[in-house]
């Protein structure tokens, strides 16, 4: 069993201002987001948006681990570009951390599930934007306040709880991971 401990970092982009690479590469740049191939990340909407999940809304769009902007210039392009689109006021934010166990070099693959499990237990469903639940068959143990990227922010502020129609390009996904 490990103790899995991060140091979560995290940038604000105006999702307007991921067009191209090179604008969203300043903003990592900005944030020292230097992160490898062990890390994950959890993208989120900012106030006053939220997504309406299953049992209560979350700002939260997506889960994932890998090679950080590697991935990330790749959910730019395939839904983060075309969500600021529809919402052109979007703000993202990335929740970013590098997981090294000693003797585990795919801890990051176990602490991505284990994120998407949790927020679905308190969400209802995976993210937005996840495709599936990930496995493993290991027990982690976690420093206090580590899944504070995936909990909502206490007080006022989102004033905006959105579900995909039918005709979004999202909907498909919303539909995935629903715990009905």
């Amino acid at each position: 069993m490990a103790k899995i401990s991060a140091k979560w970092n995290c940038v604000r982009v105006p999702a307007c201002d991921t067009v191209s690479w090179r604008s969203t590469k300043a903003w990592l740049e900005k944030a020292d987001a230097k992160i490898g191939d062990h890390s994950i990340y959890v993208i989120r909407t900012t106030k006053p948006f939220a997504i309406s999940y299953e049992k209560k809304a979350s700002p939260v769009l997506y889960i994932g681990e890998g090679n950080f902007s590697e991935r990330l210039r790749s959910h730019i392009k395939n839904w983060i570009y075309p969500l600021a689109r529809d919402l052109p006021n979007l703000t993202v934010e990335i929740y970013f951390a590098e997981i090294r166990v000693k003797n585990n070099p795919t801890a990051h693959r176990d602490v991505e599930a284990d994120l998407i499990w949790e927020f679905s237990d308190r969400f209802g469903s995976v993210p937005l934007m996840n495709r599936q639940f990930e496995y493993h068959d290991r027990y982690h143990s976690y420093e206090r306040g580590f899944f504070k990227p995936i909990q909502s922010e206490r007080g006022k502020g989102y004033l905006w709880a959105m579900r995909p129609l039918i005709s979004n390009m999202a909907y498909p996904a919303s539909l995935k991971g629903a715990l009905i």
